[in-house]
């Protein structure tokens, strides 16, 4: 865990550095420099169906801006979403509808062997896949332009596999991050000092207070037949600390470290550092990643587009 951090830390030094040393024009390829190489710790092989759902969205959000007619807009939106979709149910759902089936099947006396694809499931699937539709959808609805050329290209691929919102979002609408990417935010020494106290913050709920609870909960919840029932329920107890410190709603996200920049509602570009670590199995790579990104929550409230999400929250490194 330690190494984890510092390596996260290290991470987060360097990409600031180069990213504020970086003139303003250049600084959506530095996110996005950043973003792959998240991506690739994790399993590079999989990077190319992320970037490559995105540049399929990139093409067809400028082709439903360019249709002339109502169903041509339609007709480009609909092969926007439902490739997209497609790919998640195969790589997310697909086992698990089919072994349903199956459990419902040998219920009714039928026996059936379930079909089960067993395949790797890319980083964040779910959150960049609802980013590519409500990117789109936006376009449909007249509500953006699309982005065109080499430069709307990067900034796009940027926004949809942006690292700190891959692993455990928020979703954020398009015309909101974008516009401040390509605007290239500035300085703030006040967020910066309360980012740094909110780190701070996270990191003692996180490390001190709820990976000590841990190890009492997970011996308890392990074998609960070999201690007695006020232990059950002192362990029930702590387990609600451990949640709060793992999953506090206006401080912490469980997930693996990440950091971001995430705009807020005021327009200010802000890094959040996640601590965390999942019960899942851990992907290998340089960080460590949950198997899967966990719970959706789509977090596109009215129009700004920005909401925390259930679980998400946490220590904030704000520029």
């Amino acid at each position: 865990m330690t190494s984890n951090i510092m390596l996260t830390l290290a991470f987060l030094a360097g990409v600031l550095a180069v990213y504020y040393l970086t003139p303003r024009a250049g600084r959506q390829w530095i996110l996005l420099a950043a973003s792959l190489l998240f991506y690739l710790s994790a399993d590079p092989r999989l990077l190319l169906l992320a970037a490559g759902s995105a540049l399929w969205s990139f093409g067809t959000g400028i082709g439903t801006e360019g249709a002339e007619t109502k169903k041509g807009r339609k007709l480009w939106l609909a092969a926007a979403v439902l490739p997209v979709l497609l790919v998640l149910f195969v790589l997310k759902y697909f086992d698990f509808f089919a072994e349903s089936v199956g459990s419902l099947l040998a219920y009714a006396g039928l026996s059936v062997s379930a079909p089960v694809l067993r395949l790797a499931l890319p980083l964040g699937i779910s959150y960049y896949t609802f980013k590519l539709i409500s990117y789109n959808a936006d376009i449909y609805l007249g509500k953006r332009e699309a982005e065109k050329g080499i430069s709307g290209c990067g900034a796009y691929l940027a926004y949809v596999l942006f690292f700190p919102q891959i692993v455990s979002g928020p979703i954020q609408r398009s015309e909101e991050f974008l516009s401040q990417l390509h605007a290239g935010p500035g300085y703030d020494s006040g967020l910066f000092a309360e980012g740094m106290q909110r780190i701070v913050l996270g990191l003692f709920k996180k490390m001190v207070i709820a990976n000590r609870l841990s190890g009492y909960v997970d011996a308890v919840f392990g074998a609960p037949e070999s201690y007695p029932g006020l232990a059950c329920v002192m362990a029930a107890f702590f387990y609600s600390f451990q949640l709060y410190c793992d999953f506090p709603a206006t401080r912490i996200s469980l997930s693996a470290w990440e950091i971001c920049w995430e705009s807020v509602a005021e327009g200010i570009l802000t890094v959040r550092i996640f601590p965390g670590g999942s019960r899942n199995s851990g992907a290998a790579g340089i960080f460590p990643f949950p198997a899967g990104s966990g719970t959706t929550s789509i977090s596109l409230w009215a129009e700004t587009g920005y909401r925390r999400s259930a679980g998400a929250s946490m220590c904030w490194l704000s520029f």
